[in-house]
């Protein structure tokens, strides 16, 4: 009894189409983790940035349930951030280092923060360990300062067409 069939040619292509297929599983589960890291990344950087212009807006004690809200948001998202800028600092980008400097400077002047939520000092020594790092990896990162963020509309016709 033979276990080889008759015809190896077909056996060959099967397996070199398994193998095919394999490598394709492999790549595109490669390029999801990438994207993901990406899309989290700009995530953490929109929602850091929504939620420091909403702090700046709310200047009425009678907005105090709101504030609450943004501040959360704000603390979140700027450890989130400054984990994937620790993480990831080749990723990081002009915009996103100065969103991280405008927090820093917001939370040294507001830093009177809502005790319920992570102690501000963390949030700020978080952050400043992630503009060190951006600091120290990228050499041009004093051209990338500015005084002001600009609203930016997601889906700007300045980013690179994937």
């Amino acid at each position: 009894m033979k276990l080889i069939p008759r015809n190896q040619y077909m056996l060959l292509g099967t397996g070199v189409l398994l193998l095919v297929a394999l490598v394709a599983v492999i790549v595109f589960c490669q390029g999801m983790a990438y994207a993901n890291k990406k899309a989290a990344v700009q995530v953490a950087n929109d929602d850091a940035f929504y939620s420091l212009e909403g702090m700046k807006l709310l200047k009425n004690p009678q907005d105090g349930h709101l504030r609450n809200l943004f501040e959360g948001s704000l603390y979140g998202s700027a450890l989130t951030l400054s984990d994937l800028c620790l993480k990831h600092p080749a990723w990081i980008q002009p915009d996103h280092y100065n969103l991280l400097v405008h927090i820093r400077d917001y939370l040294k002047q507001n830093g009177n923060g809502n005790p319920s939520f992570r102690p501000v000092a963390e949030v700020e020594a978080k952050v400043a360990e992630a503009i060190t790092r951006v600091e120290s990896i990228h050499p041009n990162v004093q051209e990338w300062k500015t005084t002001r963020i600009d609203l930016r509309v997601l889906g700007d016709e300045n980013e690179p067409k994937r």
